[in-house]
C-alpha cells in the first residue's frame, strides 16, 4: 500500500488480527448526544474544551461542538439546529456577548424539548441579550455558576450524574400548571424562531412574541367537537404564526379552566397521527381522548370528552 498520508491508521486497522470468538459485545443503544452551545471566541475557546472533555464519555455520551466537527455539505445554520434537535442535553455556557447563533440554538432547545443545563461563566453577564436569554430559560430549568475551567469540570460532571439518577428513578410528573406553562414557552420560542428566520433581530423579535395583540385580530373563534377548521394561505403568510397564536389562545383558556388542554404536535414528526395523538393526550392527562374536532393542513385539533377535553394543534 503506497505511503499516503492518512492511511496509516487504516494500514493499522486491516492488520488487527480477526476475533476468534466472533466480534466483542457493543452497546446496544447509541451514546448520549450532548450539544455544547457558547459564544465562539478565544477567551470561551477553554471552557468549551472543558466541556468536551467532561462529557466526552467514551461509550456513555458524546459531544457536538462546532469546532470539533469536519467539514459538511449541509448549511452551517442549518446543520447545527438539527444537531440542536436531535441532541439528549444542550448545554449552554453562558457568557457575556450573546450572539444570535446563540440565541437561535437555546430557542431551539426549548422548542424541542431538550434536557437543558446552563452554566453561567463569570459574573459579566449585564449585555441586554444574554440577560433576555437567562430570563428565557429560568422557567424551564435551575442554572449553576462557575468561575473558572476546573469549577465547570465539576459543575458538568455532577450535573451529569444527577442527570442520569433522575432518568433511571424517573422524574415526578409535572402539575396541569407546570405543563401549561411549558407548552406556552415552546410555542414563544417556535414564534421567536420563525421571526428570525424572517430577518428580523433577536430583541424584536422576542418583542413581537411577547405582544398578545400581535395577530390577535385574526385569531377564528374557538372550535367546538366536530368543527372542522381549514387554514389556508400563500407560503410565507403567516399561517404558522397563526396557528401559534390560537395554541396560544388555547392555552390561556386552559389556564383559565374554560378551555381544553391544548397539545401541540410537529406534523415533521408525526407518522402515524392516531398513536401521536393517543401518547401526547396520555403524556399530558394520563388518559384516553376520543371524538374530534378539526383538520387542516397546517393545524389539527382533536377533543377528548368527558371528564376533560384536549384541543391538539398540529404544526408544519
Amino acid at each position: 500500500m503506497p505511503n499516503i498520508p492518512g492511511l496509516k491508521t487504516l494500514r493499522a486497522w486491516l492488520r488487527v488480527r480477526r476475533p476468534e470468538r466472533g466480534p466483542a459485545m457493543r452497546a446496544g443503544e447509541p451514546p448520549i448526544r450532548v450539544f455544547v452551545s457558547s459564544v465562539m471566541s478565544p477567551e470561551n475557546q477553554g471552557f468549551r474544551d472543558t466541556t468536551v472533555r467532561a462529557l466526552d464519555r467514551r461509550d456513555l455520551s458524546t459531544t457536538w461542538a462546532f469546532e470539533y466537527t469536519p467539514a459538511s455539505s449541509s448549511a452551517v445554520d442549518q446543520s447545527y439546529l438539527q444537531h440542536v434537535r436531535t441532541a439528549d442535553i444542550f448545554v449552554w455556557l453562558a457568557t457575556a456577548g450573546t450572539t444570535p447563533p446563540v440565541v437561535a440554538e437555546v430557542h431551539e432547545a426549548i422548542a424541542s424539548s431538550r434536557r437543558l443545563w446552563v452554566v453561567r461563566i463569570g459574573e459579566n453577564l449585564t449585555d441586554d441579550i444574554t440577560q433576555a436569554l437567562i430570563e428565557r430559560v429560568k422557567p424551564v430549568c435551575k442554572m449553576a455558576s462557575a468561575q473558572d475551567e476546573d469549577e465547570l469540570a465539576d459543575v458538568l460532571v455532577l450535573t451529569f450524574g444527577d442527570e442520569v439518577a433522575r432518568a433511571l428513578r424517573g422524574a415526578p410528573a409535572a402539575g396541569r400548571s407546570s405543563r401549561l406553562d411549558a407548552l406556552m414557552i415552546e410555542s414563544r420560542a417556535r414564534c421567536i424562531v420563525r421571526w428570525q428566520a424572517a430577518g428580523i433581530d433577536p430583541a424584536t423579535a422576542a418583542t413581537l412574541a411577547d405582544d398578545a395583540t400581535v395577530l390577535a385580530p385574526s385569531l377564528p373563534p374557538s372550535a367546538t367537537g366536530g368543527d372542522v377548521r381549514v387554514l389556508t394561505g400563500d407560503f410565507g403568510s403567516g399561517k404558522s404564526l397563526l396557528l401559534e397564536r390560537i395554541h396560544q389562545a388555547d392555552i390561556v383558556a386552559a389556564r383559565m379552566g374554560s378551555g381544553p388542554i391544548p397539545i401541540f404536535l410537529d406534523a415533521a414528526a408525526v407518522s402515524d397521527l392516531r398513536a401521536a395523538v393517543e401518547g401526547a393526550a396520555q403524556a399530558s392527562e394520563g388518559s384516553m381522548w376520543k371524538g374530534q374536532a378539526s383538520s387542516s393542513m397546517e393545524s389539527i385539533s382533536f377533543h377528548r370528552r368527558p371528564p376533560g377535553e384536549f384541543s391538539i394543534r398540529l404544526g408544519c
